[in-house]
């Protein structure tokens, strides 16, 4: 049975009010509205950063299920807890912010209606300032670049029919003293920001593969030695960041769920875990219509039957597989089914990096517990 992580919600609002306090004259704007019998509980304050104007309005919002302070008069002013209790000089006891680290870990809630989330990112890493130091440093990661055509991680790339390197770039991965290899590096990043990134090396032998998940905290230590990430502040950041291309997608729209960036490229909306065991609980309650596409193999089948138990949608691999072998045979079928392990096979098995499009692949995802049979 799962532990249950509670916040002491006393503790909080006496935090709250003891700033409240200290930041107003006027005693109506020292009161606080505490709504806990809602789905997603709060407690309203008059702003003490902008102080809410001259009216009494309560445009503070602390959302208890994320602890973030989300100020509707002045986005400036909006934060985590933890930032708003260092914003005016508070120390959490050391017992209470485990506890809230925990609720946190455990608890956290992505939030598309009330969009605290993305604009609340503040700490997001400049990209080409992180690269720059990540290269200056030359730790781990060195040699970091766009992909340089025919180089050994460009022929790799096209290899696999992935043309489009936005998001890929190519680097020399430090192991030991004496190991070092060429790898691509995936940055989970907007345009200008960095949330995370993926090193993989290029060997084809599943054996000899490493792959390396380096973290919102991580990234932001490298680059910040000197102002670390506080860890409470670090959770949903990191929990983002290894959801690839979060930042990019139509929440409002059909997402596809893949295991990895490298087949997620061949799909429109698409994001990619960094393994089978991602969280993404944060999703939960915000009804997003996901589709998930994991591997043709054993792990990733055992998943997929757990996940359309739990209602949601598969693709269905043994559906498209006998679909592409229906007029050509048991060998090709047999050679279908040895070898059609994922999105990134499919495509180089029928040579076009256009398969959504081009097999129609959106109708063969799940629809029931009837379609068990099919994946």
């Amino acid at each position: 049975m799962p532990v249950e992580y509670k916040l002491d919600i006393d503790y909080i609002i006496n935090i709250v009010q003891d700033v409240l306090d200290k930041a107003h004259t006027d005693p109506r704007k020292k009161e606080i509205k505490i709504k806990l019998d809602r789905a997603n509980p709060e407690i309203n304050f008059n702003c003490p950063i902008c102080l809410d104007g001259k009216s009494v309005k309560f445009r503070s919002h602390l959302y208890l299920k994320n602890l973030y302070v989300k100020c509707y008069n002045e986005d400036s002013c909006s934060r985590s807890f933890t930032n708003f209790c260092k914003h005016f000089g508070i120390e959490i006891d050391l017992d209470k912010k485990m506890q809230i680290y925990n609720y946190l870990d455990n608890n956290w809630k992505y939030s598309k209606k009330d969009d605290f989330t993305i604009k609340s990112l503040d700490k997001l890493l400049d990209f080409e300032e992180s690269i720059k130091v990540l290269n200056d440093k030359k730790g781990f990661l060195f040699n970091i670049m766009p992909i340089v055509r025919d180089s050994i991680q460009w022929k790799y790339l096209t290899h696999r029919l992935i043309f489009d390197h936005s998001n890929i770039y190519q680097a020399y991965y430090k192991i030991t003293d004496q190991w070092i290899e060429p790898v691509i590096v995936i940055m989970n990043r907007t345009e200008d920001k960095l949330l995370g990134m993926q090193v993989r090396n290029l060997k084809e032998d599943k054996n000899k593969r490493i792959y390396k998940f380096v973290s919102f905290q991580e990234l932001y230590n490298i680059v910040n030695p000197d102002n670390p990430l506080d860890e409470i502040e670090a959770i949903n950041y990191n929990k983002l960041s290894a959801i690839f291309n979060f930042l990019n997608v139509d929440l409002d729209s059909t997402v596809y769920v893949f295991e990895g960036y490298l087949d997620s490229v061949f799909f429109p909306n698409s994001i990619a875990l960094v393994g089978l065991d991602t969280d993404i609980s944060m999703f939960d309650e915000e009804n997003i219509d996901m589709k998930f596409i994991l591997d043709n193999d054993e792990p990733g089948i055992r998943k997929a039957k757990k996940i359309i138990d739990d209602g949601q949608s598969v693709f269905l691999w043994k559906k498209l597989i006998n679909e592409l072998s229906k007029n050509k045979g048991t060998k090709y079928k047999n050679f279908l089914e040895n070898n059609l392990k994922d999105m990134n096979k499919l495509v180089q098995i029928v040579n076009d990096a256009n398969v959504y499009r081009n097999l129609n692949l959106n109708k063969y995802f799940a629809v029931d517990q009837f379609d068990l049979i099919d994946i």
